[in-house]
């Protein structure tokens, strides 16, 4: 049973990880989130990632984003804004020759949503979240792991997770990040 666990762990980055993961992936098989895929890119200047505390999934996938044409940003739904970003995320940065060291965490309190944004969203409820805490001025919506190699809407937060889910979801959150600016630039000329 431990074996299994640790399994479970490592590719979901736990029990809840995985039953969320494959009821998200269930949605996503209907058709639920085939609307989050069709993107105008012709009217994207800023993509704006969020995620819950801005510490891992967003500020990674702004950091990735910066090498792209638009302008990008993260914020979080639940943190207190002021915070650096997660240690173990700025020690896969670094091991790679990148930076992250100057990232503060934002809260999505202090975001004015423009027409021309694009958001990114790593989790379903935080589009409930923003609607409700921001409301919409009519940007486009997008889910990041819909751009990834599984196709599944739901990034789970690494942050209690163990280091190999960590680095999993780091690895996923490029590979969607990257896919998803190509789209975008591709498509926006």
């Amino acid at each position: 049973m431990e074996y299994i666990t640790s399994l479970i762990c490592n590719r979901f980055g736990s029990k809840r990880g995985l039953l969320t993961s494959f009821i998200y992936k269930v949605l996503y098989f209907t058709g639920f989130f085939k609307k989050f895929t069709h993107l105008e890119c012709v009217s994207i200047k800023r993509i704006v990632f969020i995620c819950s505390g801005n510490i891992c999934r967003s500020p990674f996938a702004e950091q990735l984003a910066r090498s792209s044409k638009f302008d990008v940003i993260s914020y979080g739904i639940d943190c207190r804004g002021g915070d650096r970003a997660d240690c173990r995320v700025l020690n896969y940065v670094n091991a790679r020759g990148e930076n992250l060291d100057g990232h503060v965490t934002q809260n999505i309190s202090a975001f004015e949503e423009g027409r021309s944004d694009l958001i990114v969203f790593m989790e379903y409820p935080q589009y409930g979240q923003y609607l409700n805490r921001v409301g919409s001025r009519g940007a486009q919506i997008t889910f990041l792991g819909l751009w990834g190699g599984r196709k599944n809407p739901y990034i789970h937060d690494p942050f209690c997770a163990n280091e190999v889910y960590f680095e999993t979801c780091l690895d996923e959150i490029r590979a969607a990040t990257l896919s998803l600016c190509r789209h975008a630039e591709a498509a926006n000329g």
